[in-house]
């Protein structure tokens, strides 16, 4: 499946209802695939406001179908209801992957700043982990986070590793 007039596509998530939104890192867009073939596209090129978008690299569906999208050089996350950007979280050093847990918290790789930054839904920081380096439990620009229980990986992709974290009752993250 090609959607029309993507350029560099760089992530990918689909919801529930089987719809699929495709990053298009070029076209500084999100596309947005519906089962049925229709196409269309959120957000636009720009630097400040809700809705422009720098480069995004990844986008992931929250428990209640909200759209996060990493939006890379802009240095933030934006999330998406029914199309429509409403939320922004600043401060990552080229935010690149993302996922989203079950309980609706934003996880998000800090490609330069070599850390996990964790959000709660809300936009309130939750905890950060990682350091950039090249040792255990540090990161050298990581790409990719995936959540899975109490497990969190971790694509170290300066490191040539994946690196796995477990997280505690207490929100601490055991290597």
């Amino acid at each position: 499946m090609k959607p029309k007039g993507v350029d560099a596509p760089s992530g990918v998530a689909v919801d529930a209802a089987g719809v699929m939104y495709v990053a298009d890192f070029y076209n500084h867009r999100v596309v947005v695939l519906s089962p049925d073939g229709s196409e269309r596209a959120w957000g636009h090129a720009g630097q400040g406001g809700l809705g422009e978008l720098h480069y995004p690299t990844d986008v992931a569906v929250g428990p209640k179908g909200e759209v996060w999208v990493a939006d890379a050089y802009n240095n933030r996350l934006q999330r998406f209801v029914a199309g429509k950007a409403v939320q922004m979280i600043t401060g990552i050093t080229v935010a690149n992957g993302l996922a989203v847990d079950d309980d609706g918290r934003v996880w998000v790789v800090d490609f330069e700043g070599g850390k996990v930054r964790v959000f709660d839904p809300d936009g309130t920081p939750f905890v950060v982990f990682g350091e950039p380096g090249v040792d255990r439990e540090q990161l050298r620009h990581p790409t990719a986070v995936a959540v899975r229980g109490d497990l969190v990986y971790v694509a170290d992709f300066g490191n040539d590793r994946v690196q796995v974290w477990r997280i505690g009752e207490d929100a601490r993250l055991d290597h």
